[in-house]
């Protein structure tokens, strides 16, 4: 049997925590998903599945590695 399929994907990040950085914890995208089950037995088989997923979250420096910076890039 053949598995494929196209979908949307949600990503919503949990208990995720980078000091000085701001992360989007949210992202929509697109999903691809290609298989195949192999009979192996009568009543076993063996999975292979290959996903391919957008997620776009961006990590960007928080409201205080902004501030250093711009007084290093001030002070020089």
């Amino acid at each position: 049997m053949t598995l494929n399929g196209v979908g949307l994907n949600d990503t919503r990040l949990y208990n995720v925590d980078l000091p000085g950085f701001q992360i989007d914890r949210h992202s929509v995208g697109d999903t691809l998903q290609a298989g195949v089950d192999i009979a192996v037995t009568r009543n076993g088989h063996i999975n292979l599945d290959v996903k391919r997923i957008w997620i776009d979250t961006q990590v960007r420096p928080g409201r205080a590695a902004r501030l250093a910076a711009s007084r290093r890039a001030s002070a020089g």
